[in-house]
């Protein structure tokens, strides 16, 4: 892995459900409230929708593609984050994203 790759991905030491992966995020999309990625003066501004959401295999990698109307710092981060945490037939951690 390249410094590059290094400072862009996360080592994880355990095998991944991929078809769980991907079922978890079938059920991003759509408008969220993002509150707790949001400075005070921004919680007027803490919805943001994702148009679309996927992972994708490449050799030893896996990625996550998200399209969204807007971004807020640690978001992302987050829900890739999270996601690893599917070692259930549930994708109840993601549940984070929308708390309704």
């Amino acid at each position: 892995m390249s410094a590059l790759e290094r400072a862009h991905s996360w080592t994880v030491f355990y095998d991944l459900d991929f078809s769980l992966l991907e079922r978890c995020a079938a059920l991003l999309p759509g408008q969220h409230d993002f509150s707790a990625f949001c400075s005070e003066e921004e919680r007027d501004k803490r919805e943001a929708t994702i148009f679309e959401t996927g992972w994708k295999k490449e050799v030893d990698f896996l990625y996550f593609d998200i399209t969204a109307s807007r971004f807020l710092r640690g978001m992302v981060r987050m829900l890739v984050g999270r996601s690893p945490q599917q070692r259930t037939d549930t994708c109840e951690c993601l549940a984070v994203a929308d708390p309704s």
